[in-house]
């Protein structure tokens, strides 16, 4: 009885602790998968993200993305680099709200995008976070992606 009481309380302690908060020097990393709202093509893709920069508000992160989906007879693969601004500062440790932006190069030969994002990312292990993003650009980008972010 002894064992399971401290196994509860251990459990109820551990559910309760705010994981510790991304921070300068993390690396984030994970597949995603959207859905493109402009021609109802389902994305798949990556995402990596460096966090650069401390700032008053959070963390400011660097990194890559890429998206491949099929819209239109057009085969599209999208790559890029993007930049996000995490709002730390806002959440108890475990959600993480962002908005950033990204530039990407289209590889069909369609030009350079450039959208908005912003979405949030719950870490239900101290370095597995699920993430949700919207994204917002040109071209008729518009994209609702779900996934997840590996930190180390």
């Amino acid at each position: 009885m002894k064992i399971a009481s401290i196994s509860i309380l251990a459990l109820l302690f551990y559910s309760c602790t705010s994981f510790a908060q991304m921070k300068k020097g993390d690396n984030l990393l994970g597949p995603v998968v959207g859905f493109n709202a402009d021609n109802s093509a389902i994305t798949i893709g990556a995402h990596y993200e460096y966090e650069i920069l401390n700032a008053n508000f959070g963390l400011i992160g660097v990194g890559g993305s890429f998206k491949y989906y099929e819209g239109g007879g057009v085969k599209n693969s999208l790559i890029g680099v993007q930049s996000n601004i995490n709002l730390t500062k806002i959440s108890g440790g475990k959600a993480v709200p962002f908005v950033g932006g990204t530039m990407a190069i289209n590889t069909s030969l369609e030009g350079l995008r450039i959208w908005l994002q912003g979405g949030v990312r719950y870490f239900f292990v101290p370095s597995v976070a699920a993430v949700v993003r919207l994204q917002l650009g040109n071209f008729h980008l518009a994209i609702v992606e779900g996934g997840l972010d590996f930190k180390f």
